[in-house]
């Protein structure tokens, strides 16, 4: 059965004018408005003016092992290529410290490709453990078997974070939680034929600059392990709260440069939200002048 358009009781148009495939239809509707339900004529009121709001650019959680490795890479002029997961939000202010993100894997090939572009730089890769297993491997393989020279990183933060906390095969657990064969990334990569491999605690700054250094300073590769478990999987606290002392600071904002959330700046001075703090010390490591000490007023080396 055919329905002409005069015999629609309800006729809606399109945007710039009449009914495609449907002559005679117009941009009235058949049935008068006051006749039609609200639902139909009413309209959606406008959108409130957007308030004015502080930019909140996406940064990594308070006490995130990968502020700590992202710190010591600032320390050197190196190329970084990236890679997908938490460790991504290193491309934006104030780290500053991603220069390419691509794909799952990328992170590991493209810092083999530019090596052999012959890019002048150092190139690092970075890539997360659970990207690691699904798709890195094959990239370290072709590092070593093809006689690369980049310096890898992988952020072992021993979880799949991003997406949930899921398991992975260096985790020692399945997906269904139950206890299983945990793969050691060095391992691996000692099979691929890496020769020089090092592992570092992200939480201690100097050491992981130091052993960031020896990679960069030799022209061989190098694969760079960087093994801290992800405060929000692990659900415990790395230590007591920081504090800044104020007659001590001197806002020179190197504190700042980490991109910790729980580091607040007013304009004027800095203070510690003590309930974001999650105690990792890497502010305190940072402070020129030891302003920043536990919260309980001891101020102490981390």
């Amino acid at each position: 059965m055919t329905i002409l358009p005069e015999q629609c009781p309800l006729r809606l148009e399109p945007p710039g004018g009449a009914l495609r495939g449907l002559p005679g239809a117009s941009l009235s509707t058949a049935i008068p408005p006051s006749e039609q339900p609200a639902a139909l004529v009413a309209q959606p009121p406008a959108p409130p003016e957007a308030a004015d709001l502080p930019a909140r650019p996406p940064v990594l959680c308070p006490s995130c092992p990968h502020r700590g490795i992202f710190h010591a890479l600032g320390k050197f002029d190196v190329v970084v290529t990236g890679d997908i997961g938490c460790y991504s939000l290193g491309a934006f202010a104030p780290l500053n410290r991603l220069d390419t993100i691509l794909c799952m894997g990328g992170g590991i090939s493209m810092a083999h490709g530019l090596t052999k572009a012959g890019e002048p730089r150092r190139v690092v890769g970075m890539v997360g453990d659970s990207t690691f297993f699904h798709s890195g491997i094959t990239g370290l393989l072709d590092i070593a078997y093809n006689r690369g020279n980049p310096v890898i990183i992988v952020v072992d933060n021993r979880t799949t974070a991003m997406t949930g906390h899921q398991n992975h095969p260096g985790t020692g657990r399945t997906l269904m939680d139950e206890a299983t064969v945990e793969a050691k990334i060095e391992d691996i990569a000692k099979a691929c034929g890496i020769a020089n491999i090092a592992i570092v605690n992200p939480y201690h700054l100097k050491p992981t600059i130091e052993k960031l250094r020896t990679a960069l300073e030799s022209n061989e590769a190098w694969l760079i392990v960087s093994r801290g478990a992800c405060p929000l999987a692990t659900r415990e606290r790395l230590g007591p709260p920081r504090k800044v002392d104020q007659d001590l600071c001197t806002v020179c904002k190197a504190c700042l440069k980490l991109g910790c959330p729980a580091i607040e700046f007013d304009g004027e001075k800095v203070t510690i939200n003590d309930l974001l703090c999650n105690g990792c010390s890497m502010c305190q490591q940072v402070c020129p002048s030891k302003a920043i000490g536990l919260a309980s007023g001891e101020c102490r080396d981390a």
